[in-house]
């Protein structure tokens, strides 16, 4: 593994991140106006989409922190606003 490609790991926000802030998947869903399937998702991939680690960062107040730039360049479904997770709410 190449020393940016493990920055990157560190850097995007994993949802343990996000757990221990929000205590519950139910909460995180909520905070990220996704479904709680959505959330299931991301445990199993061990990664939380790029939009939706913003929305937990400000939801969190800062307390969730990710780096957009460690996700790479945005996919033409995250500039039209896709939270890259299915059954939104």
């Amino acid at each position: 593994m190449t020393g940016i490609r493990h920055r990157a790991i560190l850097r995007a926000m994993h949802p343990d991140t996000a757990l221990a802030h929000f205590k519950t998947r139910d909460a995180i869903a909520d905070a990220a106006a996704v479904s709680r399937q959505a959330v299931h998702q991301w445990f199993e991939a061990g990664l939380v989409p790029r939009r939706s680690a913003l929305l937990l960062e400000r939801a969190s107040a800062g307390a969730c922190r990710v780096d957009p730039a460690m996700y790479g360049p945005l996919a033409d479904s995250d500039k039209r606003g896709s939270n890259g997770a299915a059954g939104t709410r």
